[in-house]
């Protein structure tokens, strides 16, 4: 099954990282450091799904937008830290 669509030039994919058990939640079973890294993964995974649709990650000219969803505890806030995962290893290996 395809994780992609290329509509005018442009490659909308989606991943997800399997780090995690659907149930555990951040701030609770899961650290702030986990869900970086599970972010991380997550980007690692949009990468191959991305190569996958383009034959090449070369051809990857820029990033328009990045989203994620982090499954957490009511008083966690740092979600955003957790998609930072994501987006700071996009910008290590795409530049």
């Amino acid at each position: 099954m395809n994780r992609f669509k290329l509509p005018g030039g442009l490659v909308w994919a989606g991943a997800d990282c399997n780090i995690c058990n659907r149930v555990e939640r951040l701030g609770a079973e899961i650290s702030l450091d986990q869900g970086y890294a599970a972010g991380r993964q997550s980007a690692l995974n949009l990468l191959a799904v991305t190569r996958q649709a383009l034959g090449r990650l070369a051809r990857v000219e820029r990033v328009v937008e990045v989203n994620g969803n982090a499954n957490s505890a009511p008083d966690f806030d740092c979600q955003p830290e957790v998609i930072n995962g994501a987006s700071d290893l996009l910008a290590e290996i795409l530049g």
